[in-house]
């Protein structure tokens, strides 16, 4: 029986730990690369949510790139990278490489740290398979109620997001990626 297209969607999605993922399909995209296995393949299109550390890693950035690679997020992520750079705002879509790439808001209604004025970023990443989002360091806000997203790659660290569940009900995500765990 062939793999729905779910199942190819998570086929394509590796969890790297902390909030860092690599997508593999046509392209090699990786969001907020930190701690990278070394002999990970090369990436075409590096998404950075925020510059704050885990985040935004220049070693593995530089580890997993090549001169053809495009460093995507906040102007205060791009520009710290000699790469291909391109600056993103929240609610913006540009097609890199033939991706679709949408910056959602990304910010803490609890954290000064995370100012909503800073402009940082979640993903919507449209792939062959489906939609997949990657909220950034953020808490639930209400710019989530208006998005889709087959699945949702999750930072691991609850601190960074408690409501997890509750993005995923919201988008109405098929899956979550690291795969949530119910509270005792």
């Amino acid at each position: 029986m062939p793999a729905s297209k779910t199942d190819r969607l998570l086929n394509r999605l590796r969890w790297l730990g902390g909030a860092g993922f690599h997508i593999q399909g046509r392209l090699s995209v990786y969001i907020d690369p930190c701690g990278v296995p070394d002999g990970s393949p090369a990436a075409d299109i590096v998404l950075l949510t925020h510059p704050h550390e885990g985040h935004c890693s220049l070693p593995d950035v530089m580890r997993i790139s090549k001169p053809q690679t495009i460093v995507v997020g906040p102007v205060d992520c791009v520009c710290r990278f000699s790469l291909n750079q391109l600056a993103l705002l929240p609610g913006q879509t540009e097609c890199v490489l033939g991706l679709n790439v949408t910056g959602t808001p990304a910010y803490s209604l609890r954290d000064a740290r995370h100012p909503k004025e800073a402009g940082w970023l979640g993903f919507i990443v449209e792939l062959e398979d489906g939609r997949v989002f990657h909220p950034g360091d953020t808490d639930l806000i209400p710019e989530h109620s208006a998005l889709r997203a087959d699945g949702v790659l999750l930072p691991a660290r609850e601190r960074e997001m408690p409501e997890a569940a509750s993005l995923v009900r919201i988008l109405k995500a098929k899956f979550a990626l690291p795969r949530l765990r119910e509270k005792p």
